[in-house]
């Protein structure tokens, strides 16, 4: 496949494991398009934060309780 095909594809793929999330009991709201994800959570999100930067995800926070991920 070509290039917008394959990019396609993994959103596609990334929004399902997303949508796996929805059922967790922390999480409120996901929100976004394509690659760009709001995360609601119900708790403060400075831990969860931390965790994803560690693994070298990029993510800001928009307080008090929204996870951005791009």
């Amino acid at each position: 496949p070509g290039f917008f095909e394959s990019l396609k594809e993994k959103t596609r793929l990334f929004w399902e494991l997303l949508n796996q999330l929805r059922g967790l009991p922390q999480i409120v709201d996901i929100r976004g398009r394509g690659f760009m994800v709001g995360i609601e959570l119900k708790d403060d999100i400075s831990k969860v934060f931390e965790q994803l930067r560690t693994q070298r995800v990029l993510v800001t926070r928009i307080p008090p309780k929204v996870l951005r991920i791009l």
